[in-house]
């Protein structure tokens, strides 16, 4: 019996600790979402820069393309 008795007041000793814990994971899941968001943003800078990479690539083909053309013409 006494051993039950004993396991009581750890088991209420483990409570507030459980409580205490609750804020910390609610901190890091903040911390979680901002860092998600961040490489979300991050991805989508790359994203863009590759577009614009390849718009620029495009439009230096078109315009060695369009210089060929007037090579050729003369």
């Amino acid at each position: 019996m006494s051993d039950r008795h004993s396991n009581i007041p750890s088991g209420s000793t483990s409570m507030p600790s459980c409580q205490t814990f609750h804020p910390e994971e609610e901190e890091e899941e903040e911390e979680e979402e901002e860092e998600e968001e961040e490489e979300e943003e991050e991805e989508e800078e790359e994203e863009q820069e590759q577009e614009q990479e390849q718009e620029q690539e495009q439009e230096e083909e078109e315009e060695e393309e369009e210089e060929e053309k007037l090579f050729d013409g003369f």
